[in-house]
């Protein structure tokens, strides 16, 4: 018998490392042992798309690591850090789950901490090898400016 309420605390425990991981930017191989080895990430910020040929989970860390480098979420003390609710999970059948949540990037502004954009992020979620693993995210990212 499957217990629900343990696979639904997987999960959650899954989008968690997630958002601890992308926010150290520190650990590529730590961050794709998250992932499916089929993985799919699309971001939409501000209406125009990225990441829409990651077809893998090399290539989800591939473009992540490309955004880390680059700075894209700040560096430093002005890096951003992800505040995230807890998901919402939603049964997509065949043993999949699909992850429902916002969340607000602070980052540093004038010296000083501030609401730097909103999140919503739909993970699925998928056991592979035994590990509850996202197979395909899709972020619609808002951002002033």
């Amino acid at each position: 018998m499957i217990d629900i309420a343990a696979e639904r605390e997987a999960i959650r425990t899954l989008i968690a490392s997630i958002k601890y991981q992308k926010d150290c930017e520190d650990d590529p191989t730590a961050f794709g042992n998250l992932w499916a080895n089929d993985a799919t990430y699309v971001v939409e910020s501000n209406g125009q798309l990225y990441g829409g040929e990651t077809k893998s989970r090399e290539d989800v860390v591939a473009f992540n690591v490309k955004n880390w480098a680059s700075g894209a979420h700040g560096k430093g003390d002005a890096k951003e850090t992800h505040l995230a609710e807890p998901p919402h999970i939603v049964e997509l059948g065949g043993g999949r789950y699909r992850a429902i949540y916002n969340t607000v990037m602070f980052g540093l502004i004038g010296g000083k901490y501030a609401p730097v954009g909103t999140g919503l992020f739909q993970d699925d979620c998928v056991k592979e090898d035994g590990e509850w693993k996202v197979y395909a995210r899709r972020a619609k990212l808002k951002r002033p400016g």
